[in-house]
């Protein structure tokens, strides 16, 4: 496997990681009853999406 082969399947895992990650936030600002703690995982959500974008956009 050469290196761009290496830093493609990186690239990848890292994509499939933040749309991971946005989903289970956004599961997790949808449960419980601390507004407060809800509000935070929507933020973070909104950054994994971002995240998401930036290295799908690439």
């Amino acid at each position: 496997m050469n290196s761009s082969e290496v830093i493609r399947r990186y690239l990848q895992d890292a994509i499939a990681a933040a749309s991971s990650f946005e989903n289970q936030l956004r599961s997790f600002s949808s449960e419980g009853d601390d507004e407060e703690v809800r509000a935070l995982f929507s933020l973070h959500a909104g950054q994994a999406h971002l995240q998401y974008k930036q290295l799908t956009d690439r």
